[in-house]
């Protein structure tokens, strides 16, 4: 989303040309192909049977057919009279490699942390990223301290651009309002919602929101809070094993009137607009473009210190932090916020106006133009 953002203020306001290429297909791609050509380096292959599929393998078909696609890619882009290569991600090892040949710097943009580096890339992939890279962009300044501190990366080759969203659009929800959202999730009007969005994996930490969700209900309860207190993660899919064992995890603290899992959105927006206030239980999250959302709908921000670089944003008026995975501390935030309605809605007009005015496109594609032309 944020290449998106930033592709279209390129092409309103200024002349560059561009064009993009693609690891892979993906939802967002005709989105893409609205502002330059694209190209899609894994070609998408005809549906064949496992027989039929490994037949062409072992007679080299697909293989031959692989090689004429990079080929014709190659061939395009080497005439295509590009100054720079702006790779948006650090899984990009083996893309900088197929374009070493063209001879062009090329500016890493790092929207990742340490376990993906160490942990989620291909095998040898962050080495050849390092090897074609000429400069880095650090989508926070917690993946710029992992970049230098913990890779060894220059200093001085290390620029800070935070993540942006485009503020106006994320604050429209739509015609459906907030009351009507909470009625199809079954919500009372009058609760409160403490909400999460992300996708159902270690990393994003659901298994923290339930453990979250437990003691904030608790102590909710032992404070004598009249007001219903509910908790809402939107995203990932309602399947798979590791679902049903957070479902069983909810069912075993007795949450299963208080805690929903909302399946993945093609727009979250209505739902994320349902919360009070957004819970960040992440281990590891660079800058979230959610959270940033959530604030452009007035919503405080509690979140973990060390787990990325959220507690940059939230400060000391947007939200709370905790310790790192110190969920009692987070429930400590979380019930501090919502007992004190005042202090809920100032601090979600504080985030209102910090993403307003430091994370919209507006305010960050130019400093992003600014590197890039650096270096062309």
């Amino acid at each position: 989303m944020v290449l998106l953002h930033f592709a279209r203020w390129l092409r309103d306001h200024t002349d560059l040309r561009f064009e993009f290429l693609f690891r892979f297909d993906g939802d967002l791609l005709p989105e893409f192909a609205e502002l330059a050509p694209v190209h899609v380096y894994h070609r998408r292959r005809q549906v064949a049977t496992g027989l039929v599929e490994s037949v062409r393998w072992r007679l080299g078909v697909e293989r031959r057919a692989d090689e004429r696609h990079h080929q014709a890619i190659r061939e395009r882009l080497s005439v295509g009279g590009f100054s720079l290569v702006h790779s948006n991600t650090v899984a990009n090892g083996r893309l900088l490699e197929f374009l070493a040949p063209l001879k062009l710097p090329v500016v890493t943009h790092v929207h990742e942390l340490d376990y993906v580096i160490r942990d989620g890339l291909e095998p040898g992939d962050w080495d050849r990223v390092v090897r074609h890279t000429s400069g880095w962009v650090a989508a926070s300044q917690a993946v710029r301290n992992n970049l230098v501190e913990g890779h060894g990366l220059p200093a001085d080759r290390v620029t800070v651009i935070h993540e942006f969203i485009a503020v106006d659009q994320a604050a429209s929800i739509g015609d459906r309002t907030r009351d009507e959202v909470r009625r199809e999730l079954g919500i009372p009007s009058d609760a409160l919602v403490v909400g999460c969005c992300g996708s159902l994996q270690w990393r994003k930490a659901p298994d923290l929101f339930i453990q979250l969700a437990r003691a904030t209900a608790a102590q909710w309860q032992a404070a004598g809070e009249s007001r219903p207190l509910h908790f809402v993660w939107v995203g990932g899919k309602p399947e798979g094993l590791y679902f049903k064992e957070l479902l069983y995890d909810v069912r075993q603290c007795g949450l299963l009137d208080r805690v929903q899992f909302v399946p993945e959105q093609p727009d979250p927006r209505p739902v994320v607009n349902t919360f009070d206030l957004f819970a960040l239980v992440s281990r590891e999250d660079p800058y979230p473009l959610v959270c940033l959302e959530a604030a452009a709908l007035k919503q405080p921000i509690i979140c973990f210190e060390g787990a990325g670089g959220m507690p940059e944003f939230v400060g000391e008026d947007c939200g709370g932090t905790a310790p790192y995975l110190d969920v009692a501390a987070m429930s400590d935030e979380v019930v501090r916020l919502l007992s004190d309605p005042a202090a809920l809605r100032r601090a979600g007009r504080a985030a209102a106006k910090k993403v307003r005015r430091q994370h919209d496109v507006t305010v960050a594609a130019p400093q992003l133009h600014a590197l890039l032309s650096q270096y062309l």
